[in-house]
């Protein structure tokens, strides 16, 4: 990911990347970790929160909770990171409005679950990163709208199985282009004799066009 920019604001901290445009008008709150009322005029593209201890440009301390409405004004959001941070729940509706986001960073939280229409509106995303989270499942229908989705990373979870079509309309995903990270998580496959390959027969058995990109994630091993 390239974010040229991140957010000025209340406890945020500041960071910006010299190989982008800057939009230094950009302001959020952050109080004890909870990220709220964010705003920018003109609107920004690219936002990047991040905590890193060693930086004293990323965020002065990690976000645990954002308000469900603190991007509602960031339709023509393109990229967007919350990585590195301590979440644990997002809001249903917290991605809503971000209908131009192409890229959207999650990983390395702690995210246990998350809900079903959390993406639904979210139909440009191209790259969405979720990996080294404490997930226990993945819902059925939260992919569905990411038609456009050439990217995903889910490994490094606490995934056992898949909905037998959760990829069913992630067609791109089985492009050479694409990548698709599933490594990294306790899979059940008792069943099987083979634990990489043929358990995933069994966890996409409604999802073929994307059977040899799973396939060839599981070679990491």
């Amino acid at each position: 990911f390239l974010f040229p920019i991140l957010v000025v604001g209340d406890g945020c901290g500041v960071l910006f990347n010299n190989t982008g445009p800057k939009i230094t008008n950009t302001t959020c709150t952050c109080d004890a970790g909870v990220l709220s009322n964010c705003n920018s005029s003109p609107a920004g593209i690219y936002l990047y929160f991040i905590y890193d201890i060693s930086d004293t440009t990323s965020l002065k301390t990690p976000l645990t909770s954002i308000s469900p409405a603190t991007f509602d004004s960031f339709s023509l959001l393109q990229q967007l990171s919350l990585a590195y941070n301590e979440l644990s729940f997002l809001p249903e509706e917290i991605f809503f409005n971000l209908t131009s986001l192409v890229a959207l960073s999650l990983q390395y939280n702690r995210l246990t679950a998350l809900p079903e229409l959390i993406f639904s509106k979210l139909t440009a995303l191209e790259i969405l990163t979720l990996n080294s989270n404490y997930l226990t499942e993945i819902v059925p229908k939260l992919f569905d709208s990411l038609t456009q989705l050439n990217w995903l990373s889910l490994q490094g979870n606490l995934l056992q199985s898949l909905p037998a079509d959760i990829f069913y309309f992630n067609s791109n995903l089985a492009d050479n282009s694409s990548t698709l990270f599933l490594n990294l998580n306790p899979w059940n496959c008792s069943s099987s004799t083979d634990q990489n390959t043929t358990c995933l027969v069994e966890i996409l058995h409604n999802s073929p066009l994307v059977f040899q990109a799973v396939k060839n994630a599981f070679q990491q091993f």
